[in-house]
């Protein structure tokens, strides 16, 4: 008799165990966020990354960067053009791959920053691509090859 008792312990306490699951699942996603809770912060502390002035690790100042190499090309000095364009080129790179990781975070969660957060990552991945060709083009003006550690 007690064998038979057993099975059915274990499925009630299987049964109750489900039942307090699903209770906790419906009172996670009905109780409001823990963020939401807490106090805003002030709107002068929350900037976003491009918005930020003076920051290196921002698009807008990659854009600056082939303008300023551009500048540098016309007036004859070009090794000051190929730094602009190298770092323009490494800076590319790593907002490509910010902006990727960023979207895998948001896979699955929500679709519009996933898909705004690619969209951002293979246009900084073309931009990088054109500063690629531009320091090229640098490279072969000066019949130089374009060293080892500049290819990406």
């Amino acid at each position: 008799m007690a064998v038979c008792l057993f099975p059915r312990v274990q499925k009630i306490f299987y049964w109750v165990g489900g039942g307090l699951l699903a209770v906790t699942i419906a009172g996670v996603v009905a109780s409001p966020t823990l963020a939401q809770e807490g106090e805003a912060a002030p709107p002068s502390d929350v900037r976003r990354v491009d918005q930020v002035s003076g920051s290196d690790f921002s698009v807008s100042y990659a854009e600056q960067l082939p303008t300023d190499a551009s500048q540098a090309i016309t007036h004859g000095d070009f090794t000051t053009a190929i730094a602009k364009l190298t770092e323009a080129r490494e800076l590319y790179n790593e907002l490509s791959t910010y902006y990727k990781e960023l979207a895998e975070m948001f896979f699955g969660i929500d679709t519009r920053q996933n898909r705004s957060n690619r969209d951002l990552a293979l246009e900084t991945a073309q931009k990088r691509d054109e500063v690629t060709y531009q320091l090229a083009l640098v490279h072969r003006s000066q019949d130089a090859p374009q060293d080892q550690k500049s290819v990406v």
